[in-house]
């Protein structure tokens, strides 16, 4: 069957299309110039700024959801050997990024499964003459980094190299981390509306594992790599992607004789464009192909097969005022059944009010490690079944003036056989199906300048997940997540800023035998620009708040980190 699919996917990246809009129902668009005036450090720092979007230093989630995907120039970066969610941020260079644009419904079948919470698409700077960025870093438990960036022109072709390195002791025995990052990317302007970009990536960590605070693994050590190439072509007509992936993951325990090692690779091509149908019109189309093979020490080799058709027609009435858009996607998986996911997204724009509805029926599978991987924290579970999902979503905003934005979202989803992680009495679990879930909510954010150089943005997320046939609260889902934002610009080249996240108790076993407290926690930042030079300080858990994250695992306490940055 592997060859019959490549070919197809062959055939649609080299098929003339007619000219297409990528990317224009993107639901939150930053911009390069936002992500400089909004002061933050790292990817993550960034990505929770958009409202409902919850990311930390390896994962992603909107509205709740893990089922995210991310492409960084058309390559997926999750990480298949990590549960869903998990995202390489550390492929992403700050310094580099054009746009992101976060969609959450509406058109997500474009992008593949495994995306019902919807897609992030990070696109980089664009490689027209010299220039280049470092970054330099120290802080508490001897953390650093430094980060080089730097592009030019060699004649008629673009040519760009970065270079990284993170590092810390961490706050706990056998908490240290040390990850080495590399990048290369060509450009070749093949016409002024087309143009051919490869890129190659390769990150590498090593760091301890140390366990729950009850059970400790003070020996326990964890590596991980990722490598991987994109090649894209890009024209007025469409956009072609192939790519392919290489992930591994190494587990060692002396103590209890632990060694497993996974390895994942792939290689998928996209394509997005659009067609004139008949009787339909102008029609956005996609296909997506992945053949994927997962091995290790502790399993036997496995190989699958995705594809994905898909298609998605805008009616829009009077001036564009009311859009209402179906996508419809046929997916094929060698391990599972075929599957039709439907989506339909209504807009509604009256002057300064913005109204959306939208209903989805989707599926996620299931990683690579929620099947497969073994750990001093996970079992193997291979029988896992895909999860089902049908979602209803109703959304509000208003720019009431130029100072004043606020926006509602409410969201209701019934999943079947959904994935979530048990863990047992003795602190190891695995992924398991739990028959019927529900996953209701709403997500309040406001936008508020009193004065022009304040900037106030309180967000509150109100998420109820339960499994039907108990009516506990699934594991790692709080019900209230509360976030205040405080940004002052001092003058021109100075700003500070503060944020305050409360989250309410939640648990880490679905038996509710072990909650994890509420809590709080407050951080700071400042930084002072002068020409291309910018410093930084950032504080973390500013009061030295003892708690814990949702898996149980104690958080850090008060942390502080200074960077300084030069572009040239």
């Amino acid at each position: 069957m592997g060859k019959p699919l490549i070919c197809f996917a062959l055939l649609l990246i080299t098929a003339p299309l007619p000219a297409a809009e990528i990317g224009a129902n993107g639901k939150y668009l930053l911009t390069r110039d936002n992500i400089r005036s909004l002061n933050v450090r790292t990817i993550n720092d960034l990505m929770n700024q958009v409202p409902g979007v919850s990311a930390g230093t390896s994962s992603i989630s909107i509205l709740g959801s893990s089922a995210v995907r991310v492409f960084l120039d058309g390559r997926p970066i999750n990480d298949p050997l990590s549960s869903r969610g998990t995202v390489k941020w550390e492929l992403v260079s700050l310094n580099e990024i054009e746009r992101i644009e976060v969609i959450s419904g509406g058109e997500t079948a474009l992008y593949g499964d495994d995306s019902s919470g919807g897609v992030i698409r990070i696109t980089t700077r664009r490689m027209d003459g010299d220039r280049g960025s470092i970054d330099l870093g120290i802080g508490r438990f001897h953390a650093g980094n430094i980060d080089l960036d730097y592009q030019t022109r060699l004649r008629n072709l673009g040519v760009g190299i970065s270079l990284g390195g993170d590092w810390t002791d961490g706050f706990r025995v056998n908490n240290d981390i040390n990850s080495r990052t590399a990048g290369f990317k060509l450009n070749v302007p093949r016409n002024e509306s087309a143009k051919l970009d490869l890129s190659l990536d390769h990150a590498r960590e090593e760091r301890g594992s140390p366990g729950l605070p009850e059970f400790p693994t003070p020996n326990a050590r964890a590596r991980n790599s990722t490598s991987g190439a994109t090649l894209s072509h890009t024209t007025d007509h469409y956009l072609g992607t192939a790519y392919i992936n290489h992930f591994e993951r190494h587990n060692t325990n002396p103590d209890t004789a632990l060694d497993t090692t996974l390895q994942s690779r792939a290689i998928g091509a996209d394509l997005k464009g659009e067609l004139a149908l008949p009787t339909l019109g102008r029609t956005k189309v996609g296909s997506n192909l992945e053949i994927a093979e997962v091995s290790g020490n502790r399993v036997q080799s496995q190989r699958e097969e995705r594809l994905g058709l898909v298609g998605a027609k805008t009616v829009e009435s009077g001036e564009g005022a009311t859009r209402l858009t179906f996508s419809l996607r046929w997916n094929y998986y060698s391990e599972y059944e075929e599957t039709t996911s439907p989506e339909l997204k209504l807009e509604h724009k009256v002057g300064r009010f913005n109204l959306t509805a939208g209903a989805e029926w989707t599926n996620n599978i299931p990683t690579f490690l929620q099947r497969y991987s073994e750990s001093t924290t996970t079992r193997q579970n291979p029988d896992l079944q895909m999860e089902d999902i049908t979602s209803y979503r109703l959304g509000a905003a208003l720019q009431a003036n130029n100072a004043l934005t606020a926006g509602v979202s409410l969201f209701d989803s019934r999943i079947s056989d959904n994935i979530t992680f048990i863990r047992g009495g003795d602190g190891i679990g695995s992924y398991q199906n739990v028959g019927r879930v529900t996953q209701r909510g709403a997500e309040i954010s406001l936008k508020w300048k009193p004065l022009s150089d304040w900037e106030i943005k309180p967000t509150h997320l109100y998420l109820h997940t339960f499994d039907e046939d108990t009516g506990n609260t699934l594991p790692f889902k709080p019900r209230r997540q509360s976030r205040l934002d405080i940004q002052w610009r001092i003058s021109p080249d100075w700003t500070a800023g503060a944020n305050t996240q409360l989250i309410s108790q939640q648990y880490s076993r679905a038996d509710h035998q072990a909650p994890v407290h509420g809590y709080a926690v407050t951080n700071f930042q400042t930084d002072y620009t002068w020409g291309q030079n910018r410093l930084l300080l950032r504080i973390d858990n500013i009061f030295d708040r003892d708690y814990k994250y949702s898996d149980g695992f104690p958080a850090p306490p008060c942390i502080w980190y200074a960077s300084w940055n030069r572009e040239f």
